[in-house]
């Protein structure tokens, strides 16, 4: 396995641990939040909408993982029935639209959240944060989704698309 390989597998793990651990921690506040409510009579205002944020990073950090590993749900009746040479096209077909969807969404992001980051909006509810924090899950997420789908065309893949 070259460097480049491990540093990547290295990445993707950490990308879904990350996404478990951020379920976990969830878990945790809002465990702490109702017992908080329910025997001292108070509540933090701020744990749903770290929960909002903490299910969003978690699904962006979660999708390249899933893709690596080849553990999303797919139709693949048609690959199953098809010869070999027909089901390698298909397979690159797949990868390459997969590539192409995914660099769109890269781009796109990332102007969203460069323009985010330029003009300084916020996001006010109960906590105020700059909103181009919360835009670096999903930059983050299509540019490692793209590379996925780049690893899939140029090198044997772990599993089919």
């Amino acid at each position: 396995m070259t460097k480049f390989a491990k540093t990547y597998d290295l990445l993707m793990k950490i990308s879904g641990v990350t996404s478990g651990l951020i379920i976990f921690f969830i878990s945790i506040l809002i465990f702490t939040n109702v017992i908080l409510r329910n025997t001292g009579g108070f509540s933090w205002s701020w744990v749903t909408e770290i929960c909002e944020y903490g299910l969003s990073f978690s699904a962006f950090l979660a999708a390249p993982w899933v893709l690596y590993e080849s553990a999303h749900i797919k139709v693949d009746f048609l690959l199953h029935g098809s010869p070999e040479h027909i089901r390698k096209k298909i397979e690159v077909s797949i990868n390459l639209i997969g590539l192409i969807i995914g660099a769109i969404l890269f781009y796109l992001m990332l102007r969203v959240t460069f323009e985010a980051f330029m003009n300084e909006t916020l996001k006010i509810k109960s906590l105020v944060v700059p909103e181009w924090w919360l835009l670096t899950a999903p930059v983050v997420c299509f540019l490692l989704i793209c590379i996925e789908f780049f690893r899939r065309l140029t090198i044997p893949a772990r599993g089919s698309s």
